[in-house]
């Protein structure tokens, strides 16, 4: 779970980088860099919550074989944590469009070849 605190940290340094940049590539490096470290926070942060879950479980089950022992209700650091796990894959959508937002720039800047952007170069329309 710190692991997933540090990945989530590096996004807001990436970010942070990524609006003080002066050259385009600089910035969508920094955007593919905090694009990344969301990714491993979201995957990081879901995977630990599950390793908890399922260990508490197996631990209580083998607890429960040797000796009476009530099965404990989930208490509220668990939905904390799902909570926190759910904001992070929340804002995965939103860090995909901040790298792709480079790339369809650049597809847009190939694309005009000084005739006039966003011209019409299909068939002429004959009007039947």
């Amino acid at each position: 779970m710190m692991v997933s605190v540090l990945a989530s940290i590096l996004v807001v340094v990436f970010m942070a980088q990524e609006g003080s940049a002066k050259k385009k590539k600089k910035k969508e490096e920094a955007a593919v860099y905090g694009l990344y470290g969301q990714l491993c926070a979201a995957a990081l942060s879901i995977a630990g919550i599950a390793v908890f879950l399922v260990g508490l479980n197996s631990g209580i089950s083998r607890l429960q074989q040797s000796a009476y022992y009530p099965r404990p209700s989930i208490y509220w650091g668990s939905f904390v944590a799902i909570f926190a796990a759910f904001l992070q894959v929340l804002a995965l959508p939103f860090a995909c469009s901040r790298r792709y937002a480079y790339v369809k720039r650049e597809t847009e800047d190939d694309m005009d070849d000084g005739m006039g952007a966003g011209q019409y170069y299909g068939p002429p329309d004959i009007g039947l």
